[in-house]
């Protein structure tokens, strides 16, 4: 009986100290992995130092991207004027349909605006800032299309001197124009179709009537056309 008590306890005592051996390499480890590694990493690198096998890097500097203006939806200039934000004193890019236009230095209050040549057409605007040791991403796109030239307008009727009698007093004006573009009859705004063809009614007075068709684009571009037709009551 003596024995196997002794052999118990015996039992106990080893399991007691497993249990607190292992605790002790599980706290060596922690602390090994949380503070040797990187003293043992510094320590090494100030051992390269000294004996001069390391370079000294500086990390990458953070330049924010510039910001740009919104531009019109149209313009019948090829001078497009460009503003916006960036780093002041630093060195804007800017580039019109993915190739590089200008390079100037934003000004201190970190505002510029500078003027770029389109062309006709789509006209897609970037830039990005750029230092000695990074560049910016990307800035926002910016469009706007060059359109240089007279919209289209077509009358199809009246035709150009035509009569109407008493009972004609009001007669139908039709033309097509570019979709999108705003017609005016005599000052009037008439609503075109998606196809462009537009209609409206203008009331005669007697004798000659001078009847004035305006359409005007995106861009500003306007056509102008006129018919002249008699009522004769």
């Amino acid at each position: 009986m003596t024995l196997y008590l002794y052999g118990r306890n015996e039992y106990k005592k080893q399991k007691q100290r497993l249990i607190i051996a292992t605790a002790g390499i599980i706290c060596l480890l922690s602390i090994l992995i949380f503070f040797g590694f990187p003293l043992f990493i510094n320590f090494s690198l100030l051992i390269d130092s000294l004996q001069g096998n390391t370079t000294v890097t500086n990390p990458k500097e953070i330049i924010l991207p510039p910001v740009l203006d919104p531009l019109l939806e149209a313009t019948s200039s090829a001078a497009i004027t460009v503003s916006g934000q960036g780093t002041p004193n630093s060195t804007l890019i800017l580039y019109l349909n993915d190739a590089e236009i200008k390079k100037l230095t934003v000004p201190d209050n970190g505002l510029f605006q500078v003027i770029i040549l389109g062309r006709e057409g789509l006209n897609s605007v970037s830039s990005i800032i750029v230092s000695d040791k990074n560049e910016s991403k990307s800035s926002n796109i910016i469009s706007t299309k060059v359109i240089n030239k007279q919209p289209n307008l077509e009358i199809i009727t009246p035709p150009e001197n035509a009569e109407f009698g008493y009972e004609n007093s009001s007669i139908t004006v039709e033309g097509k124009t570019d979709a999108g573009n705003t017609v005016l009859v005599n000052s009037r705004l008439v609503i075109s179709q998606s196809d462009g063809i537009f209609r409206t009614t203008v009331t005669l007075s007697e004798g000659e009537n001078i009847i004035r068709i305006e359409t005007t684009d995106i861009a500003g571009n306007k056509t102008n056309a006129e018919r002249k037709v008699y009522y004769r009551p």
